[in-house]
């Protein structure tokens, strides 16, 4: 999902409720899994920032004057796949200052997720390097994807304009 593959209008993921959290009902399991496995190795909780948006919420977002945000059905947390991420005192960049979000970052393909927009592929997303944010793609092609090195885009021989 970018803007130049889109969601269509009319797109609805199957989306259940974690702890109060909207999230795509195919990647609770890998973040719960993954958030017990940090609690485990580092005892420290994970959590989540944002998950799912609705196309209106993510509107408000652009509307805010927010110059990061994406278009509308360009978003991935219209999916409900996306999801934003944080250890208590640790968020966005400081995210890699924990032990945790170093963890995120060279584990998150074991539970099925990877770093969606990593530090070597602004060039082909679009997207400076956000290691908060994971999107779940199932622990077969999150492994894939991450021991090839590619970002999400490269891997599916997909082009763009930010080439």
């Amino acid at each position: 999902v970018n803007d130049e593959y889109p969601l269509p209008e009319n797109y609805s993921p199957e989306i259940t409720v974690y702890n109060s959290v909207s999230v795509n009902r195919l990647a609770e399991k890998g973040y719960i899994e993954l958030k017990t496995d940090i609690k485990n190795k580092f005892g420290k909780n994970l959590y989540i920032m944002s998950a799912f948006r609705t196309p209106a919420e993510q509107l408000e977002i652009i509307e805010s004057g927010n110059e990061y945000a994406a278009n509308v059905y360009s978003s991935e947390h219209l999916t409900g796949l996306a999801l934003d991420v944080y250890v208590m005192y640790h968020a966005g960049m400081g995210f890699l200052e924990s032990d945790a979000g170093k963890f995120v970052n060279e584990s998150c393909h074991e539970h099925g997720f990877i770093i969606r927009y990593p530090y070597y592929g602004e060039e082909t997303t679009g997207i400076s390097y956000e290691p908060w944010h994971i999107r779940y793609l199932g622990i077969e092609t999150a492994t894939e994807v991450y021991d090839s090195g590619l970002c999400l885009e490269e891997f599916l021989g997909i082009t763009s304009s930010y080439q």
